[in-house]
């Protein structure tokens, strides 16, 4: 009888100990505009460093990856923006005009995912630069 529990503790151990797959949220922004080049400067405050992106008509860059613990087949419930990622402060110019948005808000990002891998867009276009101005 001793042997027969101890063998079912350890069948039930990883049942137990489970934990969800680990995933990414990668973050990027889009330049759909057709004829402006955008610039992207994003503050990274865990590292006190920042980028500048340069990014081109019709093109988009990865401004930053997270690591999640969750898997990221699925939009995280809380705002990751918010609450987790690792981007500070995020300024965009077009030309030499300064968008003076809080960037990090979640209203601005589009979400979809592939696999394990949770993609955030932050897309620029006419529409979004009319209703910016």
């Amino acid at each position: 009888m001793k042997h027969l529990k101890l063998f079912l503790a350890l069948c039930l151990m990883p049942l137990l100990n489970s934990c969800d797959f680990g995933g990414y949220y990668y973050y990027y922004v889009e330049n759909k505009l057709t004829d402006k080049v955008i610039t992207v400067k994003v503050e990274y405050p865990s590292t006190n460093m920042d980028s500048i992106f340069v990014i081109a008509p019709n093109e988009k860059k990865l401004i930053g990856k997270e690591e999640t613990g969750i898997i990221a087949k699925h939009e995280h419930p809380e705002d990751v923006l918010a609450h987790y990622c690792s981007l500070g402060k995020i300024q965009i110019l077009i030309g030499n005009t300064l968008l003076n948005k809080q960037f990090r808000e979640r209203a601005y990002w589009h979400y979809s995912t592939e696999n394990r891998i949770g993609n955030y867009f932050l897309i620029i276009d006419e529409n979004f630069v009319r209703n910016n101005e």
